[in-house]
C-alpha cells in the first residue's frame, strides 16, 4: 500500500496507521518525536506534494553537477565519491572526520538554495540517506547530519541554523533543532530516533518538511524516518531576529564538536534532495 494517499485537492496525506521501517533502525519503539512514545504523531493537516529543486544521486560519477551537489568542502576530514556502499544507483558520497585538527571537523556536500528565497512563510523539504560506520556512535559527541543555514549572507556570527543532529548519550539520538552561532543553547524541537535505536552499517532515510515561521502555532515541522512520520510540531522554526533567507543545505558530517578531537569516524550519504512546497517523493 502506498505511504501517501492523494486528496481531492491534489495534496498527499499520510495514510493513517502506516508504519514503514526498513534497515538502519530498530523498530520496536521507533517514534521518539512529540509525545516520545511508540505511537506516531497524527498530522494536523496533510503535507502537500513538493517540487524537487536539486537531488544529489552522484549517478553521473561526480560529486557535483546536475546529479550532484552545488559544491563540497571538508576540514579535518575527506568527502569523496564511493562505490563501496550505495543506497541506490552506483555511487554514494563517503564522509570521514579524521579529527586531526583543533577546529571542529566537517566533510559535507552543499546544495545552494539561495535562489529559492527561503524566508518566513516558505514551505520546503530536504532529505538524505545515511549509513554510519561501525563504531560511529561510540566515537561521536555531536554531528550535524543535515543543516540549513544562512552563513554566506550572515557570516560569521549570528548565523541561523535549522536541521537534523546526532548526539551521543542517554536521552540523546537523532533530533531536530534550531540555533544561532554565538547565541543561546540550541532549541531542540523533538527527537526523531532515540540513540539506542540507531543501527550502524545499515542505510536509513530522513526527510523533513517545514513551513517557516517565527511564531509557534504558525510554523510546521515534520520528519519521516524510512517513510514513517516520527515528528510533527508547530514550534517556531525561525528565531525572533531572523532576517536573512536561508542560503545553503549541508549534508553528511556537516558540523562536529571540537571535543571529538582524536576520535575518527565516517559515514556514507546518498540521494540528498531539497525542494519547495512540500514532500519530495524521493523513495524512502
Amino acid at each position: 500500500m502506498p505511504l501517501y494517499s492523494k486528496l481531492a485537492d491534489g495534496t498527499l496525506a499520510l495514510r493513517k496507521g502506516h508504519r514503514k521501517v526498513t534497515g538502519g533502525l530498530e523498530s520496536q519503539t521507533l517514534y521518539g518525536g512529540s509525545g516520545g512514545g511508540a505511537t506516531p504523531p497524527t498530522p494536523v493537516g496533510p503535507t502537500p506534494a513538493g517540487t524537487l529543486f536539486r537531488r544529489a544521486t552522484m549517478d553521473g560519477a561526480s560529486l557535483t553537477g546536475p546529479d550532484g551537489f552545488s559544491s563540497t568542502n571538508s576540514n579535518g576530514g575527506t568527502f569523496t565519491l564511493s562505490t563501496a556502499q550505495k543506497r541506490r544507483g552506483a555511487y554514494s558520497a563517503r564522509c570521514t572526520d579524521e579529527a586531526q585538527t583543533a577546529n571542529a571537523a566537517y566533510a559535507r556536500g552543499l546544495q545552494d538554495v539561495a535562489p529559492l528565497n527561503l524566508s518566513e512563510g516558505s514551505e520546503f523539504s530536504y532529505s538524505s540517506g545515511f549509513r554510519l560506520d561501525a563504531g560511529y556512535k561510540a566515537s561521536n559527541k555531536y554531528t550535524a547530519l543535515m543543516r540549513l543555514d544562512n552563513y554566506y549572507v550572515k557570516q560569521p556570527s549570528g548565523t541561523d541554523h535549522l536541521g537534523i543532529h546526532l548526539d551521543t548519550g542517554a536521552g540523546q539520538g537523532i533530533y531536530m533543532a534550531r540555533e544561532q552561532t554565538g547565541g543561546a543553547t540550541p532549541i531542540r524541537m523533538g527527537v526523531l530516533v532515540p540513540h539506542a535505536q540507531i543501527v550502524e552499517e545499515q542505510w536509513f532515510h530522513i526527510e523533513c518538511f517545514h513551513k517557516l515561521h517565527r511564531t509557534t502555532g504558525q510554523a510546521v515541522n515534520r520528519a519521516w524516518v524510512n517513510g514513517a512520520l516520527v515528528l510533527d510540531t508547530t514550534e517556531a522554526n525561525l528565531l525572533a531576529d531572523f532576517t536573512s533567507p536561508w542560503s545553503m543545505v549541508r549534508y553528511g558530517i556537516a558540523a562536529t564538536s571540537s571535543a571529538q578531537l582524536g576520535s575518527p569516524r565516517g559515514m556514507y550519504i546518498d540521494d540528498c534532495a531539497v525542494g519547495v512546497g512540500g514532500i519530495l517523493g524521493v523513495p524512502a
